[in-house]
């Protein structure tokens, strides 16, 4: 594998043996990687962009995730972490800082889940238990027809 010391212990003293003057030690440490190690440096750069970018988007994300989850938006508080992790992939912090700051004050914005509209003055109405009675249009005299049911009696 490339490396510095690796270059340094091995380069230098064939480079002084060879008679070149004048030569850096810069202008030696600097050698042709071979197809393999170019491949594996793209490839950890790569992958290091990616998870820098996974990473910053995801704290970023925390920021609308929790103000969301606290006012009891599970599905908005999701969503809008997933798409501060997508904006930091496309413009990385220039877009997922503004859209976490634009998300929050979203949130803040809305009712809490759960909390009725002050505006609406209608009582909710009761919900029935079975026992209650019969609902309007059932006759109690007649048997219900259980015609094509697999619940008719037999």
């Amino acid at each position: 594998m490339w490396s510095l010391p690796v270059v340094l212990t091995s380069d230098l003293p064939v480079l002084a043996r060879s008679g070149a003057r004048g030569v850096s030690l810069l202008a030696a440490a600097v050698s042709p990687m071979t197809p393999q190690q170019e491949a594996a440096y793209r490839i950890g750069f790569q992958a290091g962009i990616l998870l820098g970018a996974l990473l910053g988007g995801a704290i970023v994300g925390l920021l609308p995730l929790l103000v969301a989850l606290r006012r009891g938006r599970r599905t908005f508080a999701w969503a809008s972490w997933v798409s501060c992790i997508v904006a930091n992939f496309l413009l990385g912090l220039f877009l997922s800082v503004p859209l976490a700051v634009v998300l929050a004050v979203v949130v803040c914005c809305m009712e809490k889940q759960g909390e009725q509209n002050l505006m609406c003055t209608a009582p909710a109405e009761p919900a029935r238990n079975i026992y209650e009675g019969v609902p309007v249009g059932v006759s109690q005299v007649e048997p219900p027809d259980y015609a094509g049911s697999p619940l008719r009696p037999g």
